[in-house]
Order: C-alpha cells, then structure tokens, then sequence
C-alpha cells in the first residue's frame, strides 16, 4: 500500500458531497495520485477534518510488532491499541484498519508482505503520533 490519507467513510462522505467532487476523485487525492491545486486542497482537507497520513513505508527483516492478536470464524484481529485493530480476513485475503470502531481503510488481495508492511506503518505512526 502506497502512502495515501486514512479518513472513516462517513468522513469521505462528506467531503465528496460538500467539495462536490467524486467519491473516485476524492481517493486520487487522498492516494497522492494527483497533485492538481484541487488534489492538494482535498487532502488538507482531509487532514483538518483529522485524517491520518499513513506512509506505506516498507517492514524490516525481523521486525516484530507490539500487538494483540486474535482469531475467530477465519477473521484475524490484531489490535495495536484499544483505538486501532486491523482484521484480516483470511478467507478473501482483505484488511480492514479500524480506528475507534471506525472504517478509515480496507484493501483487498493483500500478500503477507504487505500485510507486515501494514503493521510496521501502523506501529511506526501510532509510536510516532504518542512520542
């Protein structure tokens, strides 16, 4: 995952109808797939109304995450704090980021690298945001 602009769903509802831009347009944006004045616009957008700025940045060899994993009907759930888990369902090989029992990122197809790619960005920004 590239780095891109984490924000809940109702969230990016809002903005598309308020900005008047599409739901495909606001993810371009928010994905730094454009870097038009309006690309640009959106995502401080986004971040005033509290988005997150994940980085995609890439795991190390040996990296081990501080996390609280848990398995039940094939969904794996690791929770990094009692704010934000990730499930992974194991069946369609999808994540789900969570962040106060809200949505702010799904990603379909996701291969095990990735997926530590995923939790080292998680672990990194949340250690990051905390100092």
């Amino acid at each position: 995952m590239a780095k891109q602009i984490l924000l809940p769903s109702e969230v990016r509802a809002q903005m598309a109808t308020t900005f008047k831009v599409t739901r495909t347009a606001l993810d371009r944006a928010l994905k730094y797939q454009g870097n038009s004045s309006r690309d640009r616009m959106l995502r401080a957008a986004a971040l005033e109304r509290g988005g997150v700025t994940y980085l995609g940045e890439r795991v190390y060899n040996g990296f081990m995450p501080a996390v609280d994993t848990s398995c039940s009907d094939r969904v794996l759930v690791q929770r990094l704090t009692d704010r934000v888990s990730l499930r992974i369902n194991m069946d369609g090989d999808s994540v789900r980021l969570f962040v106060d029992g809200q949505e702010v990122m799904a990603q379909e197809g996701v291969t095990l690298r990735q997926w530590g790619d995923i939790l080292y960005s998680l672990r990194h920004l949340y250690d990051k945001l905390n100092a």
